[in-house]
């Protein structure tokens, strides 16, 4: 099992873990008590000012709702607030880790959070109306909004890895297919005449490079799209042909590119099949490496 499969099952299950979480607070806040904590609190200096701000007129006094659970729900909040915990603790070291300039808004969310599982805040509704169902509603709203948040950038750790993992093995193998072009290059370079088996070595080696790019596309552009259903398919054996058709079938290619990747398949079945020197043109070699060596420059995303 590979490196990025183990995080992807290891994100899941955090991701997982807090989808229950918040079933749990769901089923905690409908079966916990809520009532008034503070009766008749008049309107603070804020509220006036609001008023004179927005014209909309506030009560003169308040109450403050607040949790007041008993025995046995203090212990289902104690069990929640014990799970969270044991999430952000993991979660946190992946987004550290991964994440690095994102951990502060991960970490900036786990006291609001905390709090609101913990039942330790309030909230002020208009004296003498009730507010329980309506209390329940907006401290789930509330968990539900800053929690999110942190599950959404912990669900970001496996596609920030696999585009950091494509990105240094796209580094890399654009060393060594331009290294191979160099190669092939030399083989076919000046204006004297070329051996048959020069012509040969470096039709193949350009061949070699350039599907190895076509490949490379391939997997840049599955990482950018992330469904699995939209992913270019190809094979180990796939040759030139092949891969520039799978790429022209999501629009990576036009037509017109498509033919000169025709040509270049050809030349390549030509070098493979040759026996001596027949069959075999320096033109259409060097054709191929510099249409390779074009391929290789070409920007295709972002």
């Amino acid at each position: 099992m590979s490196e990025i499969t183990l995080l992807e099952d290891q994100i899941y299950s955090l991701v997982d873990e807090a989808r229950e979480i918040d079933r749990a607070f769901v089923e905690f806040v409908s079966l916990v008590n809520v009532a008034k904590v503070r009766s008749l609190r008049r309107k603070t200096v804020l509220d006036s000012a609001l008023e004179e701000l927005d014209g909309e007129k506030r009560p003169d006094y308040y109450d403050d709702w607040g949790w007041t659970p008993n025995r046995e729900q203090e212990e289902l909040k104690r069990s929640i607030l014990r799970r969270y915990e044991a999430w952000y603790n993991a979660g946190s070291v992946l987004v550290q880790q991964h994440l690095p300039d994102r951990s502060d808004d991960f970490t900036a969310r786990y006291a609001y959070v905390r709090d609101v599982l913990a039942c330790g805040n309030t909230l002020p509704h208009p004296a003498g109306k009730r507010f329980d169902e309506g209390f329940r509603t907006e401290q789930h709203r509330r968990l539900v909004e800053s929690f999110d948040r942190q599950v959404a950038l912990l669900h970001s750790v496996p596609d920030v890895v696999r585009a950091k993992a494509l990105s240094l093995r796209r580094l890399v193998a654009s060393g060594i297919i331009n290294s191979e072009l160099d190669r092939a290059e030399s083989l076919v370079g000046g204006k004297g005449r070329v051996s048959a088996g020069s012509l040969k070595a470096a039709c193949i080696i350009a061949s070699v490079a350039l599907e190895r790019q076509l490949k490379l596309v391939a997997d840049e552009y599955n990482s950018r799209r992330g469904a699995e259903r939209d992913a270019i398919e190809y094979a180990d054996g796939d040759g030139i042909l092949e891969l520039a058709g799978k790429l022209g079938a999501v629009g990576l290619l036009e037509s017109t590119e498509l033919e000169t990747f025709k040509r270049l398949s050809a030349t390549r079945d030509v070098c493979v099949q040759a026996h001596g020197s027949r069959g075999v043109r320096k033109s259409e070699v060097v054709y191929l490496v510099e249409r390779a060596r074009e391929f290789v420059n070409l920007k295709f995303f972002e």
